[in-house]
């Protein structure tokens, strides 16, 4: 939205300069419309080749430790930054569980959500994964503790839950 506002608004300023002082005489009314547009396409296809790029060499680190992420919200999406980015972590994850029927199927992180509680001895066997990481606490408060938990100790699927604490500094 903020790149398309800031094309509108230089192109208006140079449509209205143009007006100003040469009246468009000389200056086809069209090109200031294909000016806006491939402007826009080229600074979006600028931005978008960043995040592609740094998409392409988070998937080429094939090292690591392979997790499922239990969670495909905001926690989720905390997972999977702090393991691509932090050296320290040797997780690698390789796809989401999530509860949510909408969820399902989608990428998050430019990683699939899989399917959710129902699945995942399946999912757990597909994905060959050795830990399963739960991006919240409210995940298992929904009665499914005990199931997950089973199933995870019958594939040799360790568990573990994200914690976020602000902690007092002396």
């Amino acid at each position: 939205m903020r790149l398309a506002t800031g094309v509108a608004g230089g192109t208006s300023v140079s449509t209205v300069l143009l007006l100003l002082l040469y009246s468009f005489s000389g200056y086809s009314r069209s090109v200031l419309i294909l000016y806006a547009m491939l402007l826009f396409l080229g600074i979006a296809a600028s931005r978008l080749s960043f995040r592609l790029f740094a998409l392409l060499l988070a998937r080429r680190n094939v090292k690591g430790i392979p997790v499922l992420i239990y969670g495909a919200g905001d926690g989720g999406g905390v997972v999977v930054r702090e393991c691509r980015r932090n050296p320290q972590i040797k997780y690698r994850p390789v796809g989401f569980l999530d509860d949510d029927p909408h969820k399902q199927g989608r990428l998050v992180q430019g990683l699939s959500v899989l399917g959710g509680a129902d699945g995942l001895a399946d999912i757990l066997q597909r994905q060959k994964v050795q830990g399963l990481i739960i991006s919240s606490p409210s995940i298992l408060a929904n009665g499914r503790a005990e199931v997950i938990r089973a199933w995870c100790a019958e594939q040799n699927v360790w568990i573990k839950a994200l914690r976020l604490e602000f902690v007092e500094k002396e």
